[in-house]
């Protein structure tokens, strides 16, 4: 704020001369550093209380930054882990595959030879069925030249 009072501009109540207008622009001065003190304290109060805010945000950082490092730690031991079992499954899963393979190729070649046996018995029992009508034409044959026989005799 800068008064001056050389203009001669003076306020409605009677001056009683220079040095009034300095003593109320000193009276004004005085003021104005006040309030600037003032806001001066508030700041810092606020600078103090902002920066007791600032730690403890600080400090909860680093909480949340160790608490996301051990879990960082304990997802990559548990992936670690799930990759283990992973594995194993898939090789228990390939073993047993492979057993099922072996056993469906045991099955087929047991199959096969159940085929080829019903195979051969099935012309085993053509055979038998011919060699039988052929015995019982022989027999019948037989039988009517004995009762010829018979006959004759």
């Amino acid at each position: 704020f800068f008064f001056q009072a050389e203009d001669g501009i003076r306020d409605a109540q009677e001056s009683r001369g220079l040095g009034d207008v300095y003593k109320r622009q000193v009276q004004e001065l005085v003021g104005v550093i006040e309030d600037i003190k003032d806001r001066k304290a508030q700041s810092e109060q606020r600078l103090v209380l902002i920066s007791a805010e600032n730690e403890r945000l600080n400090k909860l950082i680093d909480q949340l930054n160790d608490q996301l490092r051990n879990s960082q730690l304990n997802l990559h031991g548990e992936n670690s882990s799930l990759q283990r079992q992973v594995t194993t499954i898939k090789s228990e899963y390939e073993a047993y595959r492979i057993s099922l393979e072996s056993k469906n190729n045991q099955l087929e070649a047991n199959l096969n030879q159940l085929r080829n046996r019903l195979s051969q018995l099935e012309d085993e029992n053509q055979r038998l069925a011919r060699e039988l009508a052929e015995s019982q034409r022989d027999l019948l044959s037989t039988s009517q030249r004995y009762q010829s026989m018979e006959k004759s005799t």
